[in-house]
């Protein structure tokens, strides 16, 4: 019976190490890095706005939601996360980008200007045309 046991918390551990869960480390929110931001140089003053984001994960970082802040003449991104913190936990080394995409409708003004927080980074800035 104690091999048993021991087994599952030995498969426990190492799975929570290679995901980089420690079994008793609380998350926190973080600002997630974007490396891209892919969006086109113009559209049509009728046509949604469709743009790609590629957020840094990895080692501890798990992607979690987009929030947007939006006025007539641009959006405010930011890119929230989760980390594990605190004693016992394990973190991988690989760093992974995923793409994640924002939809905004119109209506725009002749420009729309995107802002990308970046947490201490400055952000990054896209300007769409509209016409």
């Amino acid at each position: 019976m104690k091999s048993a046991l021991l087994g599952v918390v030995a498969a426990a551990l190492l799975g929570s190490a290679t995901a980089c869960i420690g079994i008793f480390s609380p998350t926190e929110p973080i600002i997630l890095g974007v490396s891209e931001i892919e969006a086109p140089a113009s559209i049509s003053p009728g046509t949604p706005l469709t743009v790609a984001l590629n957020v840094e994960l990895g080692g501890c970082k798990r992607f979690d939601r987009i929030e947007t802040e939006r006025s007539a003449t641009g959006a405010s991104v930011t890119v929230w996360g989760r980390t594990r913190t605190g004693r016992g936990t394990v973190c991988t080394t690989d760093i992974r980008f995923e793409s994640h995409s924002v939809r905004f409708d119109p209506p725009f003004t002749s420009t729309f200007t995107l802002s990308v927080h970046r947490g201490r980074m400055p952000p990054h800035q896209v300007v769409v045309r509209v016409e």
